[in-house]
């Protein structure tokens, strides 16, 4: 199964995400960003992607990400978003 394939299972599986991130909804944008950076991750290009407040950006990275099982590095504007990966996101994905 490709990368693509294995997030877009994942995050249209909204119970599978109510069990690990309370009240998760589905998000088009959040679904449209995670898919084309999994298939950037398969393609072995770049891509530049922006998104509103309340897109889920930081699922929508992480997820494609760690599933690839490649090394991956995230930069942060701010240490409180940092902490926020560190602390909270990276362990719930």
């Amino acid at each position: 199964m490709s990368l693509n394939s294995n997030v877009r299972e994942i995050f249209t599986d909204e119970d599978r995400m109510r069990d690990v991130v309370k009240g998760y909804l589905l998000r088009e944008s959040q679904l449209n960003m995670a898919t084309a950076i999994a298939d950037t991750i398969e393609d072995g290009q770049y891509l530049v992607c922006e998104a509103q407040m309340g897109t889920g950006k930081t699922f929508a990275y992480l997820l494609p990400a760690i599933l690839s099982g490649k090394k991956t590095i995230v930069s942060t504007g701010t240490k409180n978003l940092q902490e926020q990966l560190y602390f909270n996101d990276l362990p719930t994905v």
